[in-house]
């Protein structure tokens, strides 16, 4: 059984898996937190897992969460989706490299920059992570000005979990209530959202 659990975590569990599924881990930590014997990985860990998956779920309300947008503003995500049919939120690093092959893909797509221009959509792009402000700054720049971009003030999106951003880009489509339509977008989806 611990070595099931062990294929399971690493398939289901790590976002660089291309078979990553988090809701279908979750319906397996559901059983071994129940009976955690055969697992292999102690139950705190089962549980502080389950709790990260159960944060910010496809169907419910997003997290709302503080940051300061390019000019230095304080605003709330719940502010940034006001007025739209759908957001994506967008969780980056400045030194991430597919970070900026998706930030690129995302700008360059006529339909998105369409769908912008007529009020429909929005972009948001926050670095949740405490990154020297220059450094953010300089990547801020870098990004289209179409877009809602921030940092999380002493990155607290990060380290207090209010998102759980275990690779980047970590990407989610809210619709105008902020409920989560789809979290940890894959690249088809991102493709589909794009073209």
């Amino acid at each position: 059984m611990a070595k099931v659990v062990e294929i399971s975590s690493r398939y289901l569990y790590e976002p660089e898996s291309p078979m990553y599924d988090a809701e279908g881990y979750a319906m397996l930590l559901d059983q071994l937190i129940l009976d955690p014997t055969n697992a292999g990985i102690p139950r705190e860990t089962l549980e502080a897992r389950h709790a990260q998956i159960m944060k910010n779920r496809v169907g419910r309300k997003a997290a709302d969460f503080v940051f300061m947008d390019r000019e230095g503003h304080r605003m709330t995500l719940r502010e940034a989706v006001a007025g739209t049919e759908e957001t994506i939120v967008m969780f980056y690093d400045p030194d991430c490299n597919v970070c900026e092959a998706t930030e690129r893909y995302l700008a360059s797509s006529e339909k998105l920059n369409r769908l912008i221009g007529e009020g429909r959509l929005r972009i948001v792009a926050i670095d949740p992570f405490d990154t020297d402000t220059e450094r953010w700054k300089a990547h801020a720049d870098s990004l289209p000005r179409n877009w809602t971009v921030g940092r999380s003030p002493g990155g607290r999106i990060d380290s207090e979990e209010i998102y759980v951003i275990r690779a980047t880009p970590a990407i989610y489509l809210l619709d105008s209530a902020m409920t989560v339509r789809i979290k940890d977008a894959r690249d088809d989806e991102i493709a589909r959202w794009a073209s």
